[in-house]
């Protein structure tokens, strides 16, 4: 089951890049700049 048919994600891009700014390593692959790394 994926996580949006589970449970609603209110803001879930905000979240994820609320993540990616507590610790600032590099969440995506070559130069995106989209935090995949840590949606998946």
């Amino acid at each position: 089951m994926r996580l949006f048919q589970f449970a609603y994600c209110y803001d879930y891009e905000k979240k994820i890049n609320n993540l990616s700014i507590l610790c600032p390593e590099k969440w995506s692959f070559g130069s995106n700049s989209d935090n995949m790394i840590l949606k998946n």
